[in-house]
C-alpha cells in the first residue's frame, strides 16, 4: 500500500465530484441504440475507457414505445445514426451526467456537421424540452416525409447512384442452391436481414435443364457438391456488380478458408468462365471428373469402374458424388 497516499487520504475532507464537464475528446462512437443514445470511447488517464452518452440538445423517438409511429420513427433514427457514427471517430464535447448516469456530449462529425442539428434538420428528432410524453410524433413523421419529398424532388442522376453491393464483404448465410453457381444468401444490410440472388465468379456449371444426359448429370453431380458446402452454412462472401439477370456477383469463402470457385473447379465439377461466348466440352468435362475421382479417392470405388466411365462415357454413379461429399467433410 501506498504510504504517501494513504496519507493525503487521511487528511482530505472533500473531494470534487468526478466529471467530464466542459472536456473535448477524440472519440470513437459504438453501440448505438437510439439516435440520442450510444457509447464512447476516449483515452482517459492514457487508458481507453468507455462511457454511456445521451446526445444533448434533442428528444427522439423510443424504441421501446407502443406507439407504431413512435417506434417506426425510432427506428429510422437510429439507422441514419448508426450510419453517421457507428465505429467513427468524431469530437465530442462532454457536459455533466445525467440522473441515468450518461455523460451530455454534443457531437461533431468528421465533416464539421454537428449531430443534433443534423436530426433536428432531418426531422427525425424535436428540440428538447421537459414534457417529452407530449410530443406529436404524427406531426413529426408528416415533417419527416416532407424532408424526403424535397429531396427526391432535388435528387438527379448524378446525385442517386444505381444501388450496388460492389466491393462489401459481408458473413453471409448461404441456402437455396439451384446449380454449383445459382443461390441466395442472408446478409444484414442496414441492419436488416435481407436476402439476394447470388452467381458465382469465375467458373461455368452444367445447367440442370440441359437435355444432354452427360451435362444434366454432372449438373446434378456440382449441385450436390455445393449443397454439402454451403447450404445453410455461414460464409464470408465478396461481392461485385449485379450480372444482367440482376444476381450478385460473389466469391464465396468457405468456413476453413477454401475458395469455393477453386474448389469446384479443381474437383473438375465446372469450367472458368469470365465472361463471353460459352463452348463447354461437358464429355472432356466428365473424363476429367472421373479421373479426378480415380486418382484422389481409390479407396472409395474399383478402379476398372472408374476407368469404365472415362474410356466408355458412361454417366457416373450419383453414389461416387455422395461418397466425395462424406470424404471431404469428414
Amino acid at each position: 500500500m501506498n504510504q504517501g497516499l494513504v496519507s493525503r487520504l487521511k487528511d482530505a475532507t472533500t473531494a470534487p465530484l468526478f466529471s467530464l464537464d466542459n472536456s473535448v475528446f477524440n472519440a470513437k462512437l459504438h453501440q448505438v441504440y437510439e439516435c440520442h443514445s450510444f457509447c464512447m470511447m476516449v483515452i482517459l488517464n492514457d487508458k481507453v475507457t468507455s462511457f454511456k452518452c445521451r446526445l444533448r440538445g434533442l428528444d427522439g423517438a423510443e424504441l421501446r414505445s407502443c406507439d407504431p409511429v413512435e417506434q417506426a420513427l425510432a427506428l429510422v433514427a437510429r439507422d441514419r445514426v448508426r450510419v453517421l457514427i457507428d465505429q467513427q471517430i468524431t469530437t465530442i464535447r462532454c457536459g455533466a451526467f445525467d440522473k441515468h448516469g450518461c455523460v451530455l456530449v454534443q457531437v461533431t462529425l468528421q465533416d464539421g456537421r454537428d449531430l443534433a442539428e443534423l436530426l433536428l434538420r432531418e426531422q427525425l428528432a424535436v428540440p428538447h424540452t421537459e414534457s417529452k410524453r407530449n410530443i406529436n410524433w404524427l406531426e413529426l413523421q408528416d415533417k419527416r416525409n416532407q424532408v424526403l419529398v424535397s429531396q427526391l424532388n432535388e435528387a438527379t442522376k448524378t446525385t442517386a447512384p444505381l444501388f450496388s453491393l460492389d466491393k462489401g464483404v459481408y458473413t453471409a448465410k448461404l441456402y437455396q442452391v439451384y446449380d454449383c453457381d445459382s443461390f441466395y444468401m442472408m446478409i444484414f444490410l442496414n441492419d436488416k436481414l435481407t436476402s439476394f440472388k447470388c452467381r458465382l465468379c469465375g467458373l461455368d456449371g452444367a445447367e440442370m435443364r440441359s437435355r444432354d444426359p452427360v451435362e444434366h448429370e454432372l449438373a446434378l453431380a456440382a449441385r450436390d457438391r455445393v449443397r454439402a458446402l454451403i447450404d445453410q452454412q455461414i460464409t464470408t462472401v465478396h461481392c461485385s456488380a449485379f450480372d444482367k439477370y440482376g444476381r450478385v456477383l460473389v466469391q464465396v469463402t468457405l468456413q476453413d478458408g477454401r475458395d469455393l470457385t477453386e474448389l469446384l473447379l479443381l474437383e473438375q465439377l465446372a469450367v472458368p468462365y469470365f465472361g463471353g461466348a460459352k463452348n463447354v466440352n461437358w464429355p472432356e468435362l466428365q473424363k476429367k471428373r472421373s479421373a479426378y475421382l480415380a486418382v484422389n479417392f481409390p479407396d472409395r470405388f474399383q478402379t476398372r469402374q472408374l476407368q469404365g466411365v472415362v474410356g466408355n462415357l458412361e454417366k457416373p454413379p450419383l453414389a461416387v458424388n455422395s461418397m466425395l461429399n462424406s470424404r471431404h467433410d469428414a
